[in-house]
């Protein structure tokens, strides 16, 4: 499920890129992410204790400047977004990120 989630983000990454300018820089950053997150990744697994949060913050670092998670969470909710208070879209927001 988290494969998927980390997949779901990438081609969000890839679409937002797209739209941004040039599909060719586009596919470069993309897969640029990827290798950066998959070798991070490995890197992590070697470590004897990773705590919840350092993984939610080696991909913030990775492709969080570039993947839209506010944007991406307010899809998720849907038509409950504009009936959700500012803090039950911050929490959603918060536990989005965290799911993957």
């Amino acid at each position: 499920m988290k494969l998927f989630g980390v997949l779901f983000l990438l081609f969000s990454l890839g679409s937002h890129t797209f739209a941004q300018g040039n599909p060719v820089d586009a596919l470069a950053l993309v897969e640029e992410r990827i290798y950066l997150l998959l070798a991070q990744i490995e890197a992590l697994k070697v470590e004897p204790s990773v705590a919840d949060n350092q993984k939610l913050d080696l991909v913030e670092d990775v492709i969080g400047e570039v993947v839209d998670f506010k944007r991406i969470s307010r899809r998720v909710m849907a038509k409950y977004y504009k009936k959700a208070s500012k803090e039950q879209k911050q929490t959603f927001l918060k536990v989005f990120k965290q799911s993957f």
